[in-house]
């Protein structure tokens, strides 16, 4: 287990022969097939980098082709203990499997605070099959101009530091930039928000600038909220990258006003 980050260890994969819809996919197999007891453990280790604040994770495993689409929500173990998670799904090769770590912020709200994901996972009869998702903070770097002129539009990328967290399967789909003239001191204050768009490596987003008379800043945070696949009829999840509720600075570009050129003309004054 990896003691960088949470850990989620699939530790056995054993396929009897059942038929059904392999506890919680989405669709009904038309035949019979193999149903896989997927047994996994999730532990955190006492090094994790995983705020103290994430006691909630939710664990998905899907399989495009096979038409699956499989969820729980469980507590998150304290450090050195464990957590026992079951699900039983059609035994096939190709599966993802996937977790975000959370907190719940209000009654309408869950934080999402980590990420990580794997893919080509088999769940095989008669077969233990092992794998191990790596959960870390989700985190944004922004690639910006210099500053920007009043009035004119730039581009912004964002990058995370987890490039697979891209996938609009786990990150990917819901993008979107809060943005003001001054710094905001809560994650739950709501400024102009505007749509950004994924990349394979996270987010772009053009932003345009006020028309300014002196040198200022526009602030920015991103807003990205997980794939409704995940939960379609739960609370939203939702990451805010920088964080200013965990003390993390908001990015910060540079406007100044417009630049322009003013033509004086001398003529000579005619008789």
């Amino acid at each position: 287990m990896n003691t960088r980050a949470l850990s989620l260890l699939l530790v056995s994969l054993l396929a009897t022969a059942a038929c059904g819809d392999g506890g919680g996919s989405r669709t009904t197999p038309l035949e019979p097939v193999e149903t896989a007891e997927f047994h996994m453990t999730l532990g955190r280790s006492a090094n994790s980098a995983i705020p103290a604040a994430a006691d909630s994770a939710l664990i998905r495993i899907w399989n495009s082709r096979a038409g699956v689409n499989a969820f729980k929500a469980v507590a998150i173990p304290a450090p050195g203990t464990q957590t026992q998670v079951q699900f039983s799904l059609p035994a096939n090769t190709g599966y993802s499997v996937g977790v975000v770590a959370f907190t719940r912020s209000s009654a309408s709200l869950r934080e999402g605070l980590a990420a990580g994901v794997t893919h080509e996972v088999s769940i095989l009869a008669d077969q233990a099959n092992t794998a191990t998702v790596n959960v870390q903070p989700v985190s944004l770097t922004m690639s910006a101009p210099a500053f920007i002129r009043g009035g004119t539009k730039a581009t912004l990328n964002f990058t995370l530091n987890n490039p697979e967290l891209a996938s609009r399967e786990m990150l990917g789909g819901n993008f979107y930039v809060n943005t003001g003239m001054t710094p905001w001191t809560s994650d739950a204050t709501v400024n102009q928000q505007l749509d950004g768009q994924t990349t394979s490596t996270g987010y772009t987003f053009d932003v345009t600038a006020p028309t300014v008379e002196a040198d200022t800043a526009i602030y920015l945070q991103g807003r990205i909220l997980i794939s409704f696949n995940w939960e379609p009829s739960g609370t939203p999840v939702i990451f805010y990258a920088p964080s200013v509720n965990r003390g993390q600075a908001l990015f910060r570009v540079p406007v100044r006003p417009a630049s322009g050129t003013i033509t004086v003309l001398f003529d000579r004054k005619k008789n």
